[in-house]
């Protein structure tokens, strides 16, 4: 009883006095054998972007012809702000036990602050593990194994689509170290259940017969657990460079994460976006169908590299550069936190169907199948600590779709008897290549205390060209054609840990 009530009374008190908790932080309470500690930062962001983008600067950049998206604006919010509860417990079967909670305001669909706003908390972490000296089990919700390296932006959740997921899943997940330089781990985890281009209604039930709807509209659910492991290799080879602060010796690892995904078949005539081609808009296939319920393998392997280039034998960081680079390849990575839903699958087209049309010479109708989309990407990033206090950051990032064609089929349905003969529909406007650059100074004067400022380009090509809005004649109109959408952020923030 009395662990209880200590655990509830420091609870509450970062909660309801977060001010006198960050005056004073307290050492962690200990009792009976546990220990409390309770930590996090508060962190104010605020950005100017010329394009109405998204707090984390991952979402797809509008094109340049939308005048709705392409004006600037100037934001700040203290939402990122969180804390977590460490506690440290007795022994069981001879490992140390450890547990972790961790909260913030950063909901996602949260991220426009208006006057008085109360952002919803949303849980980032919940675990617990035990540590023998070589061997580690971890139960409760954490990071995936494709998480470890992290490029360090001012936002948070930067550079996620292109290389640096953050995805949290409930786990449980074993880890055992080797010759003090190898590391192997392998989790069991809940499965992603992907909306993409796929509807994912409560209780995952299909569309009803007869009722209207885009394109795949079919539901989805997972088949499987999600499966995921890794193989790392780190050791001080000839000195140490600064990650996130702190020094750490070179580093290579693979990490490969798996889930196979049953899409529904849909039972009524669906609509879709035709794939991108140069009829600068996008157009409808009308009646298609997915005939089939189908399986599809979810997968990603991804390789990491961390490489101290002006090493230090020393605590001192100060004249050290470090490089890290992480790059992936696999199919509907959405699942793995490194892709947007609406960027994850498509269908091909594999059959005629209803009535031949004289006229337009085609049938009524056509049969699809459902694809996950191929895609690459990764991030490389540089970084130069001119002081312990000062450094540098230079970092790009790409992704890119591939294996996708424009290819066409006499027999496949024409739209509105224009003979487009559409192989490949896509039920969204897909993303073909998003790539993201950005370079920001960090200032750390003491350890509780860091300021970044940073600016980012990002610049999305996308499959289709569209006519953009012509506001003279308040309608789509010609001669504003593209492609291609390009965003500028500038941002700063300052964080106090504790």
């Amino acid at each position: 009883m009395k662990k209880k009530t200590i655990l509830l009374v420091a609870f509450l008190a970062l909660v309801a006095f977060p001010a006198a908790a960050l005056a004073a932080p307290a050492p962690a309470a200990t009792t009976g054998g546990w220990e409390f500690t309770l930590g996090g930062f508060v962190k104010l962001e605020t950005w100017w972007d010329s394009t109405q983008m998204d707090k984390a600067l991952n979402a797809r950049t509008q094109r340049n012809n939308d005048p709705n998206f392409h004006h600037g604006q100037l934001r700040f919010t203290a939402q990122g702000t969180r804390f977590n509860l460490s506690i440290k417990g007795p022994k069981l079967f001879g490992a140390s036990t450890s547990a972790l909670i961790e909260m913030d305001f950063d909901k996602e669909g949260d991220a426009r602050q208006a006057p008085s706003h109360s952002y919803t908390p949303r849980l980032r972490h919940a675990m617990f593990r035990l540590n023998w000296p070589e061997t580690e089990l971890l139960f409760g919700q954490f990071w995936s194994l494709l998480c470890e390296f992290p490029a360090e932006t001012v936002q948070d959740g930067g550079f996620y689509l292109t290389g640096s997921p953050t995805h949290r899943l409930a786990q449980i997940r074993f880890t055992q170290k080797f010759a003090d330089m190898f590391r192997v781990a392998f989790l069991v985890g809940v499965p992603t259940n992907t909306g993409d281009a796929i509807w994912e209604a409560s209780q995952n039930r299909p569309v009803p017969f007869g009722v209207s709807s885009s394109l795949g509209l079919a539901g989805t659910s997972a088949e499987t657990p999600h499966l995921q492991g890794l193989f790392a290799f780190e050791r001080d080879l000839y000195g140490k460079a600064a990650f996130y602060g702190r020094p750490r010796g070179f580093v290579a690892q693979v990490a490969a994460a798996w889930q196979r995904t049953r899409y529904r078949n849909n039972v009524v005539g669906l609509t879709g976006n035709t794939w991108g081609h140069d009829r600068h808009n996008a157009t409808l296939a009308a009646a298609a169908f997915q005939d089939n319920n189908q399986i599809m393998n979810n997968w990603v392997v991804q390789g990491t590299l961390f490489i101290p280039i002006i090493p230090t034998r020393t605590a001192n960081l100060a004249g050290t550069a470090s490089l890290s680079t992480q790059w992936f390849i696999g199919q509907g990575v959405g699942a793995f936190g490194l892709g947007n839903d609406g960027d994850n699958s498509y269908w091909v087209w594999v059959g005629p169907g209803g009535v031949f049309d004289p006229v337009n010479l085609r049938f009524t109708q056509g049969f699809y199948d459902l694809k996950l989309t191929n895609r690459y990407g990764g991030y490389v990033q540089a970084q130069y600590y001119f002081t312990n206090q000062w450094f540098l950051t230079a970092a790009y990032g790409m992704t890119k779709a591939f294996g996708v064609t424009q290819e066409r089929n006499f027999l496949a349905p024409v739209v509105a008897g224009v003979l487009d003969r559409s192989k490949y529909l896509t039920a969204s406007d897909q993303m073909k290549t998003l790539q993201q650059f950005l370079i920001g100074l960090w200032y750390t004067p003491i350890t509780s205390v860091k300021f970044g400022l940073q600016y980012q380009y990002n610049r999305t090509d996308w499959f289709q060209k569209r006519m953009g809005f012509n506001q003279n004649i308040n309608t789509f109109g010609p001669g504003n054609i593209t492609d291609i959408g390009e965003n500028h952020s500038v941002r700063f923030t300052a964080l106090y840990f504790f």
